[in-house]
């Protein structure tokens, strides 16, 4: 069995792979059977799934997909200039709502973008913030919260742009949750 699932991943290997992320609808979809075959291999460490074998891309929604990430350090200005001569992003400073200073949003193109703010606690190193999508932000933090997280922020509005907590796992890790308001095309 091994030469076989050996052989599908070398035969199917050649197609190429491709990731699209749409973020007002949190969708990926994968190209390319040889990531799905690794992927359903190592998942289940068997040939189960192969009945997708002979299709070209298979398309999937993840639950709670990573929204934005945002860097939070002491040094604005300097990881402005890093971050865009290392990877050519494009910044735009915006003012933060109820005139908290200066967020400057990272447009990178297609796939997950994000943001860069001044550290808004004094003494804590800079570090990377992961926001994920959720249906219902309060919900989900208060959720969070009954299986041990430890609440940072509570959810709050976030001017005309959407809703938003904070937490620290009970491992430690710090992320946010994200809920984007509807808008209209053309908003």
């Amino acid at each position: 069995m091994n030469a076989l699932v050996l052989g599908l991943i070398l035969f199917f290997g050649a197609h190429s792979v491709s990731i699209v992320n749409d973020p007002w609808r949190n969708r990926m979809v994968a190209g390319g059977l040889a990531l799905y075959a690794a992927f359903v291999l190592w998942l289940h460490g068997g040939l189960i799934g192969v009945p997708l074998v002979g299709r070209a891309y298979r398309r999937t929604t993840m639950a709670n997909p990573f929204v934005h990430i945002e860097l939070h350090t002491g040094d604005l200005a300097k990881a402005k200039a890093f971050y865009s001569g290392l990877f050519d992003w494009k910044l735009q400073d915006l003012p933060m709502p109820g005139g908290g200073g200066t967020y400057t949003m990272i447009n990178v193109g297609s796939g997950t973008g994000g943001g860069m703010m001044s550290n808004p606690a004094p003494g804590v190193p800079a570090h990377w913030l992961a926001y994920i999508g959720v249906d219902d932000v309060a919900a989900m933090t208060e959720k969070a919260r009954s299986l041990g997280a430890t609440i940072v922020q509570n959810a709050v509005e976030v001017g005309e742009y959407g809703w938003m907590s904070i937490m620290t796992d009970p491992t430690g890790a710090t992320f946010a949750l994200w809920k984007p308001k509807d808008h209209e095309a053309g908003d």
